[in-house]
């Protein structure tokens, strides 16, 4: 916060369908960009570590397992930083698909 303003970003990424590696790398490299520019928080879209055309493939225990190991990335990417992220991905909770989101405030989800 500077000045009592707190500095919002709502990002865009380039995002890779089915690649949550790609997706992890883009959000973090954006992220750190943000928060040299005094961004306090960066909000990404759902389904933003995932893509969001994946159909079947949001049942894949592969991309939903990729999925859960990105979202740590950016996580521990984001370790001891003192701006805030949110990125969303899929997440399959008995048989039932939704998107999820995860904040991270300066490390952990």
């Amino acid at each position: 916060m500077n000045n009592g303003f707190f500095r919002v970003a709502a990002v865009v990424p380039r995002v890779t369908l089915a690649d949550p590696v790609a997706n992890a790398k883009d959000i973090t490299e954006v992220f750190a960009r943000l928060e040299s520019a005094g961004v306090d928080l960066a909000v990404f879209p759902e389904l933003s570590v995932t893509g969001y055309s994946c159909g079947d493939l949001f049942h894949s225990s592969l991309l939903l397992d990729a999925a859960g190991k990105a979202l740590s990335e950016i996580a521990a990417a984001s370790d001891g930083h003192r701006g805030m992220s949110s990125a969303g991905w899929q997440r399959v909770v008995q048989l039932r698909c939704g998107g999820c989101r995860g904040e991270d405030s300066g490390g952990g989800a």
